[in-house]
């Protein structure tokens, strides 16, 4: 048997990214799954750790999340679940490359891999991971930055300020406003910048 391959995000921008990223690397694609939010994610995340591993040994569980405003409590949360489905060498922090954690010999658990964005040390989100792919040769990035930060009253939330910014620079590319899965594949986006490739070893460690 091959296992179940779970990769479980928050939402259908993170599906896309993933699965754009997938292809280009040409990454055994898993089935991806995406939740709608970060609790309804965690809710599932620990539903299945219950399940998967139980009748195949070769179940792989992977979560793509965001840090949000703390990745110490974003970590805390999903070790605690971690814990609490029988797992014992967990790490006290997340691995800067992403984690992957192993079951006991004798426990029967999936592999579980965790990717916490934007890059598993800094605050943040899935907008602040595309934003290291923008090409270091762009030269309307600052721009896009600039224009966001003057606003007087922006009517989003300070946390949604890496959103506001990605929106508007792929606004100004030749091919305006594209999905953010599209624009990897359009290279507006480089799927080979470091980040990328990071995100893209973890993937294959945990799935191929």
């Amino acid at each position: 048997m091959t296992g179940n391959k779970v990769l479980l995000v928050e939402g259908l921008d993170d599906k896309r990214v993933m699965d754009r990223i997938c292809q280009v690397h040409e990454v055994p694609c898993p089935s991806l799954e995406y939740l709608g939010s970060d609790t309804e994610l965690l809710k599932v995340f620990s539903t299945r750790l219950k399940v998967l591993g139980k009748e195949d040994a070769e179940d792989v569980l992977g979560v793509v999340i965001d840090a949000d405003t703390s990745v110490p409590s974003r970590w805390q949360s999903l070790r605690d679940r971690l814990g609490n489905a029988g797992f014992l060498d967990v790490p006290d922090q997340p691995e800067p490359d992403g984690t992957i954690v192993f079951p006991a010999t004798e426990e029967l658990l999936p592999k579980v891999g965790i990717w916490i964005m934007p890059n598993n040390q800094d605050s943040g989100k899935l907008e602040d991971f595309l934003a290291f792919l923008v090409p270091d040769s762009d030269s309307h990035w600052q721009h896009a930055e600039s224009c966001v930060d003057s606003l007087d009253q922006p009517p989003f939330r300070t946390v949604d300020r890496s959103k506001a910014v990605i929106h508007t620079w792929l606004a100004w590319q030749a091919d305006p406003g594209l999905p953010f899965g599209t624009a990897i594949q359009s290279q507006f986006l480089d799927p080979d910048a470091p980040h990328a490739r990071r995100l893209v070893h973890w993937l294959r460690e945990l799935f191929g």
